[in-house]
């Protein structure tokens, strides 16, 4: 073996406690495990502040007691969440954590720097803490003699603007997520805390969550005291309060879950945006439908969409959720419905997490506490086959019409296609990104870099998966016969419960071989493992539809576009340019990128004339047909500078072609069941 060199640096306070960490370090520096804060030091001694304390490993016993937590979201104005959390405790050493990895988000960004104005107190006697100078989600304490209950206040300190992060507090809606708020005992599996939760809210407002509402007598009504759950149930139950809400039943005639109620609550900024109209409800009802016919019945016993339609609050996008999820829409979602389309697709996304992600889990993703490290090697299957799941289904649901399923499968394929990282880059190591970009920084170059491509190019891989198992079975199976073997929730519920079912590669192989025997595993490890550029573009080779490039604009892409205040000229001179003239992207090895313009430049002017989108859109056609070169003036930095850019190909947009005489497996796969 060999030896991996690194420089250790540590504050030596004593000679045994040198010796040790000089001793870790050797260890360390052969590549054997060692556990730089296993040294242990007294809480609250001169020299804890520059120590890392033993943080003891979770354990399958239960912690002895209930924590309960009560939280005030009513300073809205600040965007303070104000906390109080009551500990039972015993006398001697005791470390608190604050939740780091965070399911959903695959990746350690806890905000730990949020969490403010920490005191503890025990008989109404102050109690010091000590942060561990390596774990900083840790916090170390003695407990002073017969002590039995531990006083925790602090704050939680939500961004205030979207540059600090998502906003999570607006003055008409209140996003409290469990995680933000909670201190809970090391030494524990997650599942092994109880936990106590109320929250106080706006008077007049109202909330929805997953979480089960005690009933008491309390006259307060802006007070609401949840039935004691897991530490693992609390933090996967977050809750949405506002002063704008409307709920729309989705679960009435719902095939194989007769009965259990599906909600879609909308949160919104004003009365008008909460207002739906049926036709527009009727593909959401239709959604659960198709989700029963491939899934099964769902892992829940009810299921609560928190639908933020705000141009205010947290953006668009969502996070799963065993019985609930957190969506933002934004504020159109239904006002301006016929062009939203781009945006419907993160419903059925999040509700087939429940299946997906929840219920079934990799098994590396399963972590004991949420401050034990996890691993994403088969976030192809958690996200990408969800992602291959949310176009089938909004297409199957009327969420997207033929088209604009068609048009959105044309966007991925032709993204994959031009991504110019996957020469060195391939899909499986895409899988680790959100441990590498935990902070969510924009890359310098999105196309050659690469990011969290396991969804798109995996939405490819699974395309090609079901067009695979129709050809082998004679059009008789397809993945529809895998997801129910795979993703279906045990019926007798008395023995199972909802208990998560872990799963590995070899698993995902196996059902597969039960939807149709092949060489599945050679299969996914070439398409996982390859750098080959044409590897998403064998998808359909089976599909009886091309990927073709034409002069007519994707109107599912141009849709996200509009919404965003973008132009997009990806597929022609390499750039996308936002609403402030920015160049916010440039596709490695493009015209542009040959011309050496970099994200971050202003586009300031197109041959000779101020830059709108239309004129170089003009600009472009021109080019093709006199093939003079097109002249940018634009500004980086403190500089100005025209580039001449040869490019005479026409403007270039995505579509699906029909290939005459081929079977529709495509066709057949976006059928409603």
């Amino acid at each position: 073996m060999k030896p991996r060199m690194k420089t250790c640096t540590t504050i030596f306070t004593t000679s045994a406690t040198k010796l040790l960490s000089v001793a870790g370090c050797i260890i360390s520096a052969f590549g054997i495990a060692y556990q730089s804060n296993s040294v242990a030091a007294p809480a609250n001694s001169a020299s804890s502040s520059s120590i890392s304390m033993a943080i003891p490993e979770p354990s399958a016993a239960h912690f002895p007691g209930t924590l309960k937590l009560d939280v005030d979201v009513t300073d809205v104005e600040r965007k303070i969440h104000h906390v109080h959390l009551t500990i039972p405790v015993t006398t001697g050493p005791l470390t608190l954590l604050f939740p780091q990895w965070l399911p959903g988000n695959h990746s350690p960004n806890g905000v730990i720097n949020a969490l403010s104005g920490l005191q503890f107190t025990a008989n109404g006697k102050p109690v010091s803490w000590t942060r561990d100078t390596l774990s900083v989600f840790a916090f170390h304490l003695n407990v002073p003699k017969d002590v039995i209950v531990l006083e925790a206040d602090y704050q939680y300190l939500t961004a205030v603007s979207p540059a600090q992060g998502r906003v999570l507090v607006t003055p008409d809606i209140v996003n409290l997520q469990w995680n933000s708020v909670v201190l809970y005992p090391a030494g524990f599996n997650a599942d092994g805390i109880m936990v106590e939760a109320s929250m106080t809210y706006p008077a007049g407002w109202q909330f929805a969550t997953a979480l089960e509402e005690q009933k008491t007598s309390d006259s307060n009504n802006n007070k609401a005291k949840f039935l004691p759950v897991s530490l693992t149930d609390l933090v996967d139950s977050p809750v949405y309060v506002g002063r704008y809400v409307k709920r729309y039943d989705l679960s009435p005639g719902t095939e194989g879950k007769a009965g259990v109620p599906v909600r879609f609550n909308v949160f919104a900024d004003s009365a008008e945006s909460l207002e739906a109209t049926p036709e527009q409800i009727e593909p959401h009802r239709n959604m659960v439908k198709q989700m029963y016919k491939v899934f099964g019945p769902g892992p829940y016993t009810h299921y609560e969409f928190l639908i933020a339609a705000s141009e205010n609050f947290g953006g668009t996008g969502g996070l799963e959720h065993r019985q609930s999820t957190e969506i933002g829409v934004g504020v159109n979602y239904f006002t301006k419905y016929k062009i939203s389309a781009y945006m419907r697709g993160v419903v059925p996304h999040e509700f087939i997490h429940s299946w997906d992600g929840k219920f079934r889990r990799p098994a590396d993703l399963m972590i004991r506490n949420f401050n034990e490290p996890m691993q994403n090697s088969l976030l192809w299957v958690y996200e990408g086959q969800t992602s291959y799941w949310t176009e089938i289904i909004a297409a199957r649901s009327g969420l997207y019409s033929p088209t604009e399923a068609r048009e959105a499968l044309a966007r991925t394929a032709a993204s994959m296609q031009t991504r110019a990282g996957r020469t060195w880059r391939n899909l499986q190591d895409t899988t680790n990104d959100p441990i590498m970009s935990q902070r969510g920084a924009a890359k310098s170059w999105a196309s050659w870099q690469r990011g969290s491509d396991y969804y798109p190019e995996a939405v490819l891989l699974w395309l090609e998966a079901d067009f695979k198992i129709r050809e082998l079975t004679h059009e008789k199976r397809s993945l529809d016969d895998f997801a129910r073997l795979f993703f279906a929730v045990p019926q007798n519920k008395a023995q199972s419960g909802y208990a998560t079912i872990t799963y590995t590669f070899d698993d995902v192989v196996k059902a597969l071989n039960a939807a149709a025997p092949f060489d599945w595993a050679g299969f996914l490890r070439s398409r996982l493992d390859s750098q080959a550029s044409n590897n998403p573009l064998d998808t359909f080779g089976r599909s009886g539809w091309k990927l073709v490039f034409t002069d007519k604009v994707n109107e599912f892409s141009d849709a996200a576009n509009k919404a965003r205040n973008n132009a997009d000229f990806a597929y022609s001179l390499g750039i996308t340019v936002d609403k402030k003239e920015m160049i916010s992207d440039v596709e490695w090895g493009s015209p542009a990128f040959a011309a050496k313009i970099a994200t971050g430049a202003t586009l300031l002017a197109v041959n000779g004339r101020t830059y709108k989108p239309e004129r170089l859109n003009n600009a472009i056609i021109a080019a093709q047909k006199d093939k003079k070169a097109i002249e940018l003036l634009i500004k980086s930095d403190d500089r100005y500078r025209t580039v001449s850019i040869p490019y005479f190909d026409g403007l270039r947009y995505p579509h699906l072609e029909r290939v005459d005489g081929s079977k529709d497996r495509l066709g057949a796969a976006l059928q409603a069941l």
